[in-house]
């Protein structure tokens, strides 16, 4: 069986016009449904556009088309949904629908308003392991020196031209928080096969469409006299913060049922509310958006701004990148604004969580560095005798054999450090005792004081890098875990 597409409510008012829907994966094997598409400096939830009949809306998340006068690359992030598994989601379009084109080509600023009577939705998905997909392909690239990935102006003319290599795509995913479930994949002037598509038409629709793309006045500019904020995080302040199995997995029992009862925040603190307010209010930093495609409406922020005991309006926060207003506009951000981030960090109970999951990300993202090292010392030096085989540096040197041949930018470097133990090259150490072969549960990398090229064992485990007292500890499969306890420290696997 394929995967459907099941409408489950309709609702169009004089602002907006939204679609609820569920994407349900009846086949046996898991799919990547493609979620967002865009360049580096921006995202949006999906292509919107008039057809040339001029009655029918086309909302489009595909990759594997072909790109019209598009100047910046362009890339598309896809998520997992495994086999019987389903994926709720609602298509929120403002009135009057506005275009949004990356890969569709331009039209004329016709500033009529046209009527929408049918929308056509296209989702691409791959079905089976994307991630090993990719993964093989890059591999296996290096293997044919002979091969020609570009044409003499250095254009790629195949997937692995545009991929680049095992190293680039790794870099261009250290950005995503659960690689497990999400991966970002470039533009491959449709040399990368296997995307499938899945179509949905709704009629009976008359829904206004304007094809000049002037944005609205922002709502957000009323907030200005916000003297108080209530924030109420939905199901709680634990999903908000936390939604990722690697992120959770560093919390135990009592703190994950304290983050649940959180359900309510006050910010009174005038420093903290023009934060917000500002922070959220800059143009330069978000993108006003023809439509928002908004996940499962259970884990949300809503902040409710007030002039004293006067409600002046209030917003939602998914995913900490989009927000939508009263007015049901839509605003979507790069990353999330660091005033959203403030206010939480403010309170001082929280802060201590977000360092040590900060801490646990650091770790994930040395373990696929480590896994990669094999490839990048075989690209790094000629006639590398890895062959295919995943090899790990040497302990004494892991730090500077990392940096040298992953050719580690600046800013990676802050992957060495954990946020909470103040300054220092590096607060982890190898486990000269690990190998890749050995069992998953075996320590691979731990917590430290802060050094360089540091190995060895458990004697050189710290608890004082956090508060309360622990040290996360990457196992060789990648798993991250928070330490607490003598005991715990040495019922792991060391050799």
């Amino acid at each position: 069986m394929e995967p459907t597409f099941v409408l489950t409510q309709l609702d169009a008012t004089d602002s907006a016009l939204e679609i609820s829907y569920r994407i349900n994966n009846n086949s046996d094997q898991e799919i990547w449904l493609c979620k967002n598409l865009g360049s580096v400096f921006q995202y949006f939830s999906s292509e919107v556009s008039m057809t040339d009949d001029g009655e029918t809306l086309l909302v489009r998340r595909r990759l594997d088309v072909p790109i019209t006068g598009f100047a910046e690359q362009v890339f598309g992030s896809f998520i997992r949904i495994p086999r019987a598994s389903s994926l709720g989601e609602t298509a929120l379009f403002p009135l009057p629908v506005r275009p949004h084109r990356v890969t569709l080509p331009a039209r004329g600023r016709d500033e009529a308003i046209k009527y929408v009577k049918r929308l056509r939705i296209e989702v691409g998905y791959y079905s089976g392991d994307l991630l090993q997909m990719i993964s093989r392909m890059l591999e296996d690239a290096p293997s044919d020196p002979q091969a020609e990935h570009v044409d003499d102006v250095g254009y790629p003319t195949d997937a692995i031209g545009w991929f680049g290599n095992s190293i680039w795509f790794n870099k261009l995913n250290e950005i995503v928080p659960d690689r497990n479930k999400q991966v970002v994949i470039p533009w491959t002037n449709q040399s990368l096969k296997g995307e499938q598509v899945l179509h949905a038409v709704i009629g009976n629709l008359h829904v206004p469409y304007v094809e000049k793309a002037d944005f609205m006045k922002s709502s957000l500019e009323s907030l200005q006299d916000c003297t108080r904020a209530e924030v109420h995080y939905q199901p709680s302040l634990f999903e908000y913060l936390f939604p990722h199995p690697i992120q959770q997995g560093v919390l135990d029992y009592d703190e994950r049922r304290y983050l649940q009862a959180q359900k309510r925040l006050l910010v009174e603190d005038p420093i903290l509310i023009s934060g917000l307010i500002n922070g959220i209010s800059k143009e330069k930093d978000r993108n006003s958006c023809s439509s928002c495609i908004l996940p499962d409406r259970s884990t949300m922020a809503h902040v409710v701004c007030y002039r004293g005991h006067e409600r002046l309006a209030s917003f939602v926060v998914y995913d900490g990148t989009t927000i939508v207003t009263d007015d049901r506009r839509c605003y979507r951000y790069l990353e999330e604004p660091a005033s959203i981030r403030t206010i939480t960090s403010a309170i001082e109970w929280v802060e201590p969580f977000r360092l040590r999951v900060a801490c646990a990300a650091n770790l994930s993202t040395l373990w696929y560095r480590l896994r990669l090292y094999h490839q990048a010392e075989r690209l790094h030096l000629e006639n590398s005798p890895s062959g295919g085989q995943v090899v790990y540096p040497a302990s004494e040197r892991w730090c500077d054999a990392m940096l040298q041949i992953l050719q580690i930018a600046e800013h990676a470097v802050k992957a060495y450090e954990c946020p909470d133990a103040g300054e220092g090259p590096c607060t982890y150490a190898m486990n000269s005792n690990c190998e890749p072969d050995s069992p998953g549960d075996t320590v691979l990398l731990f917590e430290t004081k802060p050094g360089w090229n540091q190995h060895g064992g458990p004697e050189l485990f710290t608890f004082d890098n956090h508060e309360p007292k622990g040290g996360c500890v990457l196992l060789n499969d990648g798993t991250v875990k928070f330490i607490r306890t003598e005991e715990e420290l040495h019922a792991l696997r060391w050799k």
